[in-house]
């Protein structure tokens, strides 16, 4: 059995409502898959930069720009900040909780 495709057949790829692994490929106008892939790439090169996006070549087929719903998608922890409150009815930031073995400016200056 040939897998071959058509040359000038331009498939996009329609994700199934209720199962979001399965994909279906629809024939499209050149006009369409062109307009619709720069985006989707686009969308998946800055995502995969990012470390949000794991799809690899051989499953960019799938790939139609609805990450949320995709198996490949890595949703991205929360950067957590040193002057974030450690709980919210005192004033001390995670950075005050941090153990540092650095002597204290007094002492050095007291020496």
């Amino acid at each position: 059995m040939s897998n071959k495709v058509k040359q000038g057949q331009y498939l996009f790829p329609a994700r199934d409502a209720t199962d979001d692994d399965k994909v279906t490929l629809v024939p499209v106008s050149e006009e369409f898959y062109r307009e619709t892939y720069r985006k989707v790439n686009r969308k998946r090169k800055r995502l995969q930069r990012n470390g949000e996006c794991r799809c690899y070549g051989k499953m960019r087929w799938r790939c139609d720009g609805g990450c949320e719903r995709c198996c490949y998608y890595i949703e991205k922890q929360p950067t957590l900040s040193l002057d974030a409150p450690v709980t919210d009815d005192e004033n001390i930031s995670l950075m005050d909780t941090i153990a540092d073995d650095a002597p204290l400016p007094e002492d050095v200056i007291a020496d």
